[in-house]
């Protein structure tokens, strides 16, 4: 079974888990903010950080972005993923470290990278 991952739980995040569920994809979850029992409400798992980016089949981001989130994904996370892991980032660019990306794209280190920002 796939696994989709979205980093951010909240209407854009949750609607994302539902169209994966919908593919029959395990969900799993990470958000500063989100608690177990909102996890169970929404139909994903929460997990920690390094589970979430070593679980991943699909990396969906929907974040604002801030001094916190402000790359969030860069070169110690692409090498937690698996080499068949893709990466979504509908959210805002600077979220993900850009020469990383790159790098882990060219190097073969994840499969592939969707990005509209």
């Amino acid at each position: 079974m796939l696994g989709l991952v979205r980093v951010g739980s909240a209407r854009l995040g949750s609607a994302v888990g539902i169209i994966g569920r919908a593919f029959r994809m395990n969900v799993i979850a990470r958000s500063q903010n989100l608690t177990e029992e909102r996890a169970q409400e929404k139909g994903a798992q929460r997990v920690g950080r390094d589970e979430l980016f070593s679980n991943a089949d699909f990396l969906s981001i929907h974040l604002r972005l801030s001094p916190r989130t402000q790359h969030l994904v860069g070169a110690a996370e692409f090498a937690q993923m698996k080499p068949a892991s893709r990466l979504i980032n509908t959210s805002r660019g600077p979220i993900v470290g850009e020469a990383a990306l790159l790098q882990a794209l060219t190097s073969g280190q994840i499969a592939g990278a969707a990005v509209n920002v």
